[in-house]
């Protein structure tokens, strides 16, 4: 759920399920990580919000539509063009300024 929380409002149905099914592994080892370096997280706060919100914002900032990206955010005139996913043919604007 976190993960595609960044991306809700801008990916088609099939890029939420791509960000699901690899915000799993990120959780994954993103928990044993932090086990193996000693760092004690009982609820597991960093690896859902952290690691899987930062892998949620990058993705989106690849899987955004122009389409989904305007009916979200049209009051900027163009910008869909320009902000809309690298992998779907935007400018890559999102991903430049992901973390």
């Amino acid at each position: 759920l976190v993960g595609v929380t960044a991306g809700c409002a801008v990916v088609e149905p099939w890029g939420a399920f791509l960000i699901g099914v690899g915000a799993a592994p990120v959780y994954v080892f993103s928990s044993r990580f932090l086990v193996k370096m000693g760092i004690d997280d009982v609820v597991d706060a960093v690896p859902v919000h952290g690691f899987c919100g930062a892998y949620g914002v990058i993705m989106a900032s690849l899987l955004a539509t122009k389409e989904n990206y305007s009916a979200a955010y049209g009051i900027y005139d163009g910008a869909e063009d320009s902000c809309a996913g690298l992998l779907t043919g935007g400018g890559g604007g999102s991903f430049r300024a992901a973390p």
